[in-house]
């Protein structure tokens, strides 16, 4: 895994709106998002704050998120909760876990996942680009049009999917699925660019 995520790093960009930080290990009682010193411990937390063209900037530890995000937000994870520059986290020392499915839909203008360890995610009606992210379970795709890169997927067993799409337009680039006899299942109009 740490091969595909290492491959290309993908920096975070400049920001059009702003950073918002979030660290799950922050003890703080002033929590605002706006340093790591006051970042956000509850994902939930910064999401609820974060407007269009954010960005979060995630720490390592352990998260869960109750909201389906449909926010044209980029969430980057794999920070230690010290760096002041997006090139300096390291994705496959600092690990972001979500712990519960991430569900994303109708993220119509660009959504960004970048850095982050999920249990799985299922993205409907969205934009969205998922880069150096690995998951533990099947990565379902419902109408939407993405660009998928360095992702790694395991999908448990050999009879569950790795990569199922339905309606889709997607740009796959150095994924790779393991414990699954079939890694892409498309149903319906679907367009896959495939390359190496």
């Amino acid at each position: 895994m740490d091969e595909v995520l290492n491959s290309s790093i993908d920096f975070p960009q400049e920001c059009k709106g702003k950073v918002i930080f979030v660290n799950s290990s922050n003890k703080n009682k002033k929590q605002d998002g706006i340093s790591w010193d006051s970042a956000f411990s509850s994902f939930d937390k910064a999401y609820e704050t974060a407007q269009d063209y954010d960005q979060l900037w995630i720490a390592k530890g352990d998260y869960t998120s109750s909201y389906v995000i449909k926010k044209n937000i980029e969430i980057y994870g794999g920070f230690s909760g010290v760096e002041t520059e997006g090139w300096q986290r390291y994705i496959t020392k600092s690990i972001t876990n979500f712990n519960n499915n991430l569900q994303v839909e109708g993220a119509s203008k660009l959504i960004k996942l970048n850095g982050l360890r999920l249990t799985g995610i299922g993205i409907r009606s969205s934009n969205f680009e998922i880069s150096n992210t690995s998951a533990y379970s099947t990565l379902t795709i419902y109408e939407s049009t993405g660009f998928i890169r360095n992702f790694y997927v395991d999908a448990g067993s050999s009879s569950n999917k790795g990569l199922s799409s339905n309606r889709s337009t997607l740009d796959i680039l150095h994924t790779h699925v393991k414990n699954s006899s079939y890694a892409y299942i498309s149903e319906g109009a679907d367009a896959f660019y495939f390359n190496s």
